[in-house]
């Protein structure tokens, strides 16, 4: 949506009102209108995945990639602590 804003020297000065210029601004760049549809998330995989969707608003698939990614970066860790204690 454009507004006009009117000159603010125009407005100092106190000249007529039809001989202020006006300069188009915009506003409520990159928003809806709508409010009906909640926000999309980009899809969550094994790969990029970085934890910033709630648990609440994933889909089974991508509770699966979650629960995939963390149980290997767990296992990761798991062996890497088991490796290092193990050694002499």
């Amino acid at each position: 949506m454009l507004q006009l804003a009117p000159a603010r020297w125009a407005r100092q000065s106190g000249r007529c009102a039809s001989s202020i210029r006006t300069y188009a601004s915009q506003t409520g760049l990159g928003t809806t209108t709508s409010s009906t549809t909640p926000p999309k998330h980009k899809r969550v995989t094994v790969f990029n995945d970085d934890g910033r969707v709630q648990w609440g608003n994933l889909t089974a698939t991508e509770k699966v990639a979650r629960t995939t990614q963390q149980g290997f970066n767990f296992t990761l860790i798991a062996g890497g602590a088991a490796l290092t204690v193990g050694l002499p």
